[in-house]
């Protein structure tokens, strides 16, 4: 009989080795969890993220203890047994030790095995080494964040903004679930696990386990899904602009949360609707949302290339553009994004939105309405594109300024940072494609 604990942390191992090759380490978890118990996966997952968030400040620990990187599988070894005793507080320090040492002999041999435990015991004998200071590499190592972001948000936004920013990378993301008006069965928490609540009670922030919400039998059936309020906060500013009758497109929709928030209020019934992805297996997982929720056949559910989709120029009333980004709006969630982005990526990245913001456009019908949206707040990526939209006048704003928003500011864009209110950094913008003269 194994350890206990032990095969949880070679799961996360395992998915952080996976995310040195593009995996997420959330999504790799849930595809290969099934079998263990809530929380196993629910320690599986922490472990992952949490040695994410903090890796460049474990390595800054690790440095002046090795002589040399000992290899990729070793290195993660080192850093998630740190982040265990450093940041988790329920696992004592000689769990995490013994554990590293247990997986290190079983992977590498006893001779790594004997590296992981002295390296391990001199750095938990010394502690957790902080520096301090303003400055933007020192911010970078303390908050764990690559030096050129760090830099960009200070000079854009100010440093008391970005250490705000930083925080909440590195912070747990609150658990936001969305309510489907249809369920009228019993809910897996009590009235005091509800901490707040968005979007006139649509949306709900919960003190309580995802993976034990995830059991549930009111998931299980479309009761709830999991979303944040700045995510579906893009699906009900286009809601009021899909008209009965009429033709709606999410043009890169995996995994469907937006589509399936439409369809779950009744704004899709009466519509063709029509859910587009490029990828195979994300759209396997946007069927399965759909027929977990019961919508299956309120919406067409296919895979193309948005940039060339198989419709005819002016084919629809309403389109829903949730482009892919950066991600950093979204670090916490997915903090091994942060060691992707790099400072080009996001000029190349907006010109991959704007290809789908044009080819969205061709799609719409005169006077029809795009919603366009990103899980990230650099200009690049938002604001950069939609202005010279406005400007070229191939498109015309609408105002937003009548949804909630816990950061307001335009009235043209919905704009959140990640923050103290707990939503995801978000951007959101309505377009009408001018009626024809």
């Amino acid at each position: 009989m194994s350890k206990p604990g032990l095969e949880a942390r070679r799961l996360a191992l395992e998915a952080l080795l996976q995310t040195e090759k593009g995996a997420f380490a959330g999504e790799w978890i849930a595809s290969r969890a099934r079998g263990m118990s809530p929380a196993d996966r629910g320690l599986s997952l922490e472990i992952a993220l949490t040695s994410l968030r903090w890796k460049r400040l474990l390595d800054y620990n690790l440095e002046d203890r090795l002589s040399r990187w000992p290899g990729e599988r070793v290195g993660w070894i080192l850093r998630t047994a740190l982040a265990q005793a450093w940041m988790l507080d329920r696992v004592p320090d000689h769990a995490a030790v013994d554990i590293a040492v247990d997986l290190a002999r079983a992977l590498e041999g006893r001779a790594m095995a004997g590296l992981v435990n002295a390296v391990l015991r001199r750095a938990l004998d010394k502690g957790l080494q902080k520096p301090s200071g303003s400055e933007p590499r020192v911010l970078s190592i303390a908050h764990s964040h690559p030096e050129w972001m760090v830099q960009r948000w200070v000079d854009r936004l100010g440093e008391e903004r970005t250490v705000e920013m930083l925080e909440a990378d590195n912070a747990v993301p609150p658990t936001w679930v969305r309510l489907n008006p249809s369920w009228s069965g019993e809910l897996p928490w009590q009235p005091e696990q509800i901490l707040s609540t968005a979007l006139n009670g649509r949306f709900l922030r919960l003190f309580s386990s995802r993976h034990e919400l995830l059991e549930s039998e009111a998931f299980r059936v479309g009761g709830f899904s999991f979303q944040d309020p700045g995510s579906g906060r893009a699906a009900l500013a286009l809601a009021p602009h899909i008209p009965a009758g009429g033709n709606f497109l999410d043009l890169c929709c995996a995994p469907g949360g937006k589509s399936a928030l439409l369809a779950e209020s009744g704004t899709l019934d009466n519509v063709h609707a029509f859910a587009c992805d490029m990828s195979w297996d994300r759209q396997l997982r946007t069927a399965e949302g759909f027929a977990r929720s019961g919508i299956a056949e309120k919406i067409s559910v296919f895979c193309a290339d948005g940039t060339r989709p198989p419709f005819r120029p002016e084919s629809f009333d309403a389109i829903l553009l949730d482009a892919p980004c950066s991600n950093m709006g979204v670090l916490s969630r997915r903090p091994e994004a942060r060691w992707r982005v790099r400072p080009g990526d996001l000029v190349r990245q907006g010109m991959v939105q704007k290809a789908l913001l044009l080819s969205a456009l061709k799609l719409l019908k005169p006077g029809g309405v795009l919603a366009y949206s990103t899980c990230t707040v650099e200009p690049e990526e938002t604001e950069d594109l939609i202005y010279p939209l406005f400007k070229s006048e191939e498109a015309e704003s609408i105002r937003l300024d009548n949804l909630e928003n816990p950061e307001p500011g335009s009235p043209l864009f919905l704009r959140t940072m990640p923050g103290s209110h707990g939503w995801d950094g978000f951007f959101t913008a309505l377009l009408r494609k001018p009626e024809a003269d």
